[in-house]
């Protein structure tokens, strides 16, 4: 995906420093951007504890100009949730993911999964806690459907790494790893605060789980009967782009919002994929584009 005068990350070697990106005036950094970030200095955290951290010039400046947006925002509702995400955004890349997110909407990138998931999955998280947060402060009615080949993989285990639960190339990367850990805790803090929660897979996918795995899960829909929802689809695949997670809240204001994931399990993560992000009001033409296109799924789900 390009835009402006942005070449490809392909036009340059990982570790060149140089900025190879301007964004448009006025808009969040590209996809291009925010890989370059994340190859040019590995998934390294926003203190310093790992890996080289490179701001191009412009970002530094547009740091200190979203200050006062971000406590402006903070004063609305849907600022509210928002504020939470900043504060526990944890790299650079995904502080510019979601700079791009907020600005325009969705975030679409074409690369490995050993690059994004971190990004990606991590803003999930970030993003399931926020609301969970919210719920009954600024946030009323919030609804997540997870739409993924086999029932959601936080729901199929207590937080340990049991066989087959996800795939190896996952399991030996700390960084991919430590977002599945982290969700595991944070869905279901999401159901015990009262987010309604439907896990929506194909129904021969539950056989893809193993017998202890598909025991948490059924466990987990026994603790929390009237938050979490089995809903198994009468088909026998997903296609990779349906494969993900929506979640639909609404303000006291009466407003909806939609945050969207397109992204694999991690059991089942691609070598290189086209994985997606969509975060604003339900009218927005990038959000309305992304349900049309799971509507066959969101249907299903009386939404």
């Amino acid at each position: 995906m390009s835009r402006g005068n942005c070449k490809t990350p392909a036009a340059r070697k990982i570790g060149d420093f140089e900025p190879v990106c301007q964004p448009r005036s006025g808009q969040g950094p590209t996809p291009e951007h925010i890989l370059e970030m994340t190859r040019a200095r590995g998934q390294g955290g926003k203190n310093g504890s790992k890996g080289r951290f490179y701001f191009a010039p412009e970002y530094c400046n547009c740091l200190y100009k979203l200050i006062p947006i971000f406590l402006c925002l903070a004063c609305t509702l849907f600022g509210s949730v928002q504020s939470r995400v900043v504060d526990a955004i944890q790299t650079d890349a995904q502080w510019q993911a979601w700079r791009t997110l907020h600005t325009e909407h969705v975030v679409e990138i074409s690369a490995t999964d050993k690059e994004v998931r971190p990004i990606f999955v991590g803003l999930q998280g970030i993003i399931e806690q926020a609301l969970a947060e919210e719920l009954q402060i600024s946030v009323k009615n919030l609804k997540g459907i997870i739409h993924t080949p086999m029932p959601a993989t936080p729901l199929c285990t207590k937080g340990e790494i049991s066989k087959e639960l996800i795939d190896p190339s996952i399991e030996n990367d700390p960084a991919r790893l430590a977002t599945v850990k982290a969700r595991t805790a944070i869905l279901r803090d999401f159901l015990f605060k009262g987010g309604d929660l439907y896990i929506c897979y194909p129904k021969a996918g539950f056989y893809d789980r193993t017998p202890e795995q598909q025991q948490i899960y059924l466990q987990e829909l026994s603790n929390y009967p009237t938050h979490l929802f089995d809903t198994p689809l009468e088909r026998d695949s997903l296609p990779l782009a349906l494969i993900g997670a929506t979640y639909f809240f609404e303000t006291d204001a009466q407003e909806t919002y939609v945050f969207s994931i397109k992204m694999t399990q991690a059991k089942d993560p691609q070598e290189i994929g086209h994985f997606g992000l969509w975060f604003g009001p339900i009218t927005h033409p990038a959000i309305e584009q992304r349900l049309k296109s799971l509507s066959e799924i969101l249907d299903c789900n009386h939404q």
